[in-house]
């Protein structure tokens, strides 16, 4: 892993800690704006595609915590299991 693909991911993993589910949000929003913007800057309609295919892959995806009583956080278990 490169010195800066380290920090980004430490940097989301922060961000999901801090913010949770509104971190997929807002990467999904990032992956619409693009493939708007690619379309009408660059008019690649396959670039914009894939883009757009990123955000509905976010949209899909349930945030794998959730709060319980003691503060602590549990994995959602579907989603475990189709990580590994």
């Amino acid at each position: 892993m490169t010195d800066t693909l380290k920090i980004l991911k430490e940097q989301l993993e922060g961000l999901c800690d801090q913010h949770g589910d509104k971190v997929l949000t807002a990467l999904k929003t990032v992956c619409y704006e693009k493939a708007i913007h690619v379309v009408q800057a660059w008019q690649d309609e396959d670039l914009a595609k894939q883009w757009e295919k990123a955000g509905k892959q976010f949209s899909e995806i349930q945030f794998p915590y959730k709060e319980i009583s003691d503060r602590k956080y549990s994995v959602n278990k579907s989603l475990l299991k189709r990580l590994t």
